[in-house]
């Protein structure tokens, strides 16, 4: 003999349509009054109090305080509902990242649980998907998630990733008209470091780039070559903002032709494991940092309190990730915005910044040699090797 089918009553409903607010992250730590919850469910005090009363017996919710408030406090399936799912993609492995890098993304991580979310970390980076734009959205398309925050990406890739119609947050990446950036000012950091440049005499400057911020992923170069301009310096892109693979010795190629042939003046690396490898290319060909040559580092970030630091950029970091974070509950909300903040990093001076040497081009460190003994073809750079002028 069949049973008949029970059908819920009407604070089994209400209990339901509750339990369904709270999944959504329109109530998360406390639930309005008695009186104002009827009435946007539409029902009585009488029915409203009973399926309050079902979701207390579940640990769903619980009293607090004299007024009768109750708060949200989740039972197991009830946490797992609750649990806000953000899928969080790298630009590169934990492993290549530098320790300053590391406590940044370790400290978003925990301010995006305390917000509640579940951060979802796949196993591979942008860089281990060869940063291919459709690779990476297949990637992160099976990945069960609600908002997608992406840090250090290139343009086309976030460009690709709104294909997915998620809510996609470029964080410390690239900008895409129409979508949200948070991250530092990269563009006044470097239109800041041609002045400092310019302003201690130097003509021959050199901006290593990481890749997502070379052409043609990124504005920054240009911002770099229309100071250059505006200073009255001549600008090529190939010489002031090379691009190069950050792979297979590319940082050493770059090196060994720039000081080869025209060996610049001042340069700008962007984060402290560049800011190494140039000191050690140095150290190799016998040139001193400030008299032959002139150093500033983008991101020098972190515990780096000790003397004798190069000249640099810091970034409050606090700001930026609260902005991330505040970004982030609102898309789960359901209310994303289209917010761009570029937190303002402050110049520190130091030690590796000086005047232009006056005999640069006249042979005063080794690199002067091989640039004597160079014909006047122009290099690869766009340098001219007699002159030294930008082509």
């Amino acid at each position: 003999m069949a049973h008949a089918v029970r059908r819920p009553t009407i604070p089994e409903l209400t209990a339901e349509a509750l339990r369904a607010g709270i999944r959504s992250g329109s109530w998360r730590r406390e639930l309005p009054g008695v009186l104002r919850l009827a009435e946007e469910l539409n029902v009585s005090k009488v029915t409203m109090r009973a399926a309050l009363r079902l979701l207390e017996a579940e640990g769903v919710v619980a009293p607090e305080g004299p007024r009768g408030s109750r708060v949200v406090i989740g039972s197991r399936a009830s946490k797992r509902s609750l649990a806000r799912r953000v899928l969080v993609l790298f630009d590169r492995p934990e492993s290549d990242m530098e320790p300053a890098e590391r406590e940044l993304i370790l400290h978003l991580m925990q301010e995006l649980r305390a917000a509640d979310c579940e951060c979802k970390l796949p196993p591979k980076s942008l860089m281990e998907l060869q940063h291919q734009p459709e690779k990476i959205l297949r990637y992160a398309g099976e990945v069960e998630s609600d908002v997608w925050l992406v840090v250090g990406a290139r343009k086309d890739v976030i460009e690709t990733l709104r294909k997915s119609g998620r809510p996609v947050l470029s964080f410390c990446g690239g900008k895409v008209e129409g979508t949200p950036q948070i991250g530092k000012d990269m563009a006044a950091m470097v239109r800041e470091s041609v002045r400092r440049f310019a302003d201690l005499g130097h003509r021959k400057m050199v901006f290593i780039l990481r890749e997502r911020f070379q052409l043609p992923h990124s504005s920054v170069p240009r911002e770099v070559l229309d100071e250059l301009t505006r200073r009255g310096i001549p600008a090529s892109a190939p010489y002031n903002t090379p691009v190069w693979a950050q792979q297979n010795g590319g940082l050493r190629s770059l090196l060994d032709e720039f000081f080869r042939v025209t060996p610049p003046t001042a340069i700008f690396v962007q984060n402290m494991k560049l800011l190494v490898a140039l000191q050690l290319f140095l150290a190799e060909r016998g040139v001193r940092v400030p008299a032959d040559v002139s150093i500033i580092c983008g991101y020098l970030d972190g515990e780096c309190e000790i003397d004798l630091l190069p000249a640099h950029f810091r970034t409050d970091w606090k700001e930026v990730i609260r902005r991330a974070v505040q970004w982030v509950d609102g898309a789960l909300r359901g209310h994303p915005t289209n917010e761009c903040f570029l937190a303002q990093a402050q110049f520190h001076s130091g030690p590796s910044l000086g005047p232009a040497p006056a005999d640069w081009m006249m042979g005063g460190y080794r690199g002067g040699d091989a640039f004597r003994e160079n014909g006047g073809a122009v290099n690869r750079h766009g340098v001219s090797r007699k002159s030294g002028s930008a082509s």
